[in-house]
């Protein structure tokens, strides 16, 4: 009876021990499952810092390869053309660097690479103004003096011929206005240094487009047109075309349409960055219209009326006119070309029209026939940055910011007035501290490139200028 109870005992002991041993396998196995799973969090998450190091890497260095670019183009302003090169920026790796005129501005277009990381940077590119644009109003015509009537107020220094300036009655009526700035009397006075190789350059390869317009195929363009363009997609639509509400998920990526007629664009609609809409007659733009550095030309003519709120750049050989309630946000550039010596020819802002940018009229090898303005800005209309004309300006609205101007001009009849100012606001004090032109119109032999825009290879605005 004891031995069977002492058997008992030593199976009962034997099972609790197997039964421990068990648990502690168990433990040990969930234990180590543990520790594993740890393990490969933590390599995970090594991974991914590692791989989010790398895009970072890549970034930095495309940015790097943006700013190296534009430092040799400050050395050598003419070496935009055809550049598709690479770039070694340290120690870092290379950066191909690719740069094409995009209407006044530059579109750098930076591509790297670290370990499996690529990055895409694009950057749209400007210049800051030189000394003439710290002035109210330059004005390089010495045959005469600039005369200021009725309440035209004048706030910034003004930079004239050796004629000077003069406040002057009109018509019997008494100046009632202000010039608040100094008058500099300036003898043999000289243009400003303008270069418009870019616009010219952009216009030119817009009419090319037209001239000769591809099959929807970017790999048919005419020769001449840059890399960037080329990579874009190429819609050609023969006779006339308009773009409306539901257009918008069309024009959602950056691409080139050309239109052989005129192209009607009607809001609401929105557009991304690097979006070229080209017009073999007229471009007309109408109602709300969303998106930023679009590039419109016009072979005929652009005509924005209503337009609000956009910016973009708006090109046409021959006339560009803006009315109704239209405000085009900075960094907007109208800019008419050679062919403005036409009657109708020129640069009209009316009714409430607002343009945050700069406006430009190149000096013309043929004089026009007829005098008369070649920028009108009607009294309503309002100019908030500069505006830039070789030939005669008729200012009768607000201009916050610069005048550089060859002369003045209203008709008030039976007289033409040349080199007077009437019942128009010029004031330079509010005009944005930050503010960049178009490259060659910084009136300064040496530019001071600066980066108006970055985007991404999704061109998703990262930053955008204050």
């Amino acid at each position: 009876m004891r031995r069977l109870i002492l058997r008992r005992l030593r199976l009962a002991l034997l099972e609790k021990e197997g039964g421990m041993l068990m648990q502690v396998l168990v433990l040990i196995v969930l234990f180590s499952g543990l520790v594993g799973l740890i393990l490969l969090l933590h390599l995970m998450q090594y991974r991914f810092i590692r791989q989010d190091v790398h895009r970072a890497r890549a970034e930095y260095l495309a940015e790097a390869g943006v700013y190296a670019m534009m430092d040799h183009l400050q050395r050598d302003p003419t070496a935009w053309a055809g550049v598709d090169t690479l770039l070694s920026v340290r120690s870092e790796g290379d950066v191909r660097v690719q740069v094409e005129p995009f209407g006044g501005y530059l579109w750098l277009r930076a591509t790297s690479r670290v370990n499996r990381s690529r990055a895409v940077l694009q950057a749209l590119v400007g210049q800051r103004p030189g000394a003439p644009y710290e002035t109210a109003i330059y004005q390089w015509d010495t045959e005469s003096s600039l005369n200021v009537a009725g309440e035209a107020h004048v706030k910034g220094d003004v930079v004239v011929g050796p004629r000077g300036l003069i406040t002057s009655s009109f018509r019997g009526f008494p100046f009632t206005g202000s010039v608040d700035g100094t008058v500099f009397t300036t003898p043999d006075l000289e243009p400003p240094v303008l270069d418009l190789t870019l616009l010219e350059v952009t216009l030119a390869q817009g009419l090319t487009l037209l001239a000769a317009p591809p099959p929807n195929s970017a790999l048919s363009l005419p020769e001449g047109i840059p890399p960037l363009l080329q990579e874009q997609d190429v819609h050609v639509v023969p006779g006339d075309l308009i773009l409306g509400p539901a257009d918008s998920l069309f024009l959602a990526s950056a691409r080139t349409v050309v239109a052989t007629g005129t192209i009607e664009v009607v809001g609401p609609l929105s557009f991304a960055p690097g979006v070229r809409l080209i017009a073999g007659e007229t471009m007309r733009l109408s109602g709300q219209i969303v998106g930023r550095d679009g590039l419109f030309i016009g072979r005929e003519g652009v005509d924005l009326r209503g337009v609000r709120r956009c910016s973009g750049q708006f090109l046409s050989p021959r006339l560009i006119r803006v009315a109704g309630a239209t405000h085009l946000d900075y960094p907007s550039v109208l800019y008419v070309g050679g062919e403005a010596t036409d009657v109708d020819g020129g640069l009209v802002l009316a009714d409430q029209a607002q343009v945050d940018g700069i406006v430009v009229h190149p000096p013309l090898e043929e004089e026009p026939v007829l005098r008369r303005g070649r920028i009108i800005v009607g009294d309503q209309a309002q100019v908030r940055g500069a505006i830039v004309n070789g030939h005669e300006t008729e200012l009768h609205g607000l201009l916050e910011g610069t005048l550089l101007t060859y002369q003045l001009y209203f008709y008030d009849s039976p007289s033409d007035y040349v080199n007077w100012l009437r019942d128009a606001t010029v004031d330079v004090s509010q005009r944005p501290l930050e503010y960049l032109v178009p490259l060659g119109l910084g009136a300064a032999e040496t530019p001071r490139l600066h980066v108006l825009r970055w985007y991404d290879h999704h061109r998703v605005d990262r930053s955008s200028p204050t």
